[in-house]
């Protein structure tokens, strides 16, 4: 990563930081963990962002599939709350049909551009 990459990482990240959790609705619990894409820079500094302000953070490499198992469904089938995430659009489609099945839905979602060919997604479901 060249000193380019990492400024704008943390420019989107610290963006996406400060915009994306407070869209939750006052009717919705708090954001139980957010996860992100370990893949991307933009998606790391989002994470760390995160983790400073205290959630708990979770990392996959591509695959949702633990993090799904291990760390979601287990906290949304006793009503966690809110979840919140930096990933690809497909992996937010994934998860976005996973949350119906409990009664959740994206109530926040802003679309990222870390770099030439890269796209993330910022996103809250709730």
């Amino acid at each position: 990563m060249n000193r380019r990459d990492f400024v704008f990482a943390g420019v989107t990240a610290a963006g996406t930081a400060a915009c994306a959790l407070p869209v939750v609705h006052a009717g919705t619990r708090p954001v139980f963990a957010v996860i992100y894409d370990q893949r991307f820079s933009a998606a790391h500094a989002f994470a760390d962002a995160m983790t400073w302000r205290g959630h708990s953070v979770f990392g996959y490499g591509g695959d949702l599939t633990a993090v799904w198992l291990h760390e979601i469904e287990p906290r949304w089938s006793r009503r966690a709350g809110a979840l919140a995430g930096m990933t690809t659009p497909t992996a937010l489609f994934c998860l976005e049909q996973l949350a119906a099945q409990h009664w959740l839905r994206v109530v926040t979602r802003t679309d990222q551009r870390p770099g030439p060919g890269q796209m993330l997604v910022s996103w809250v479901i709730a």
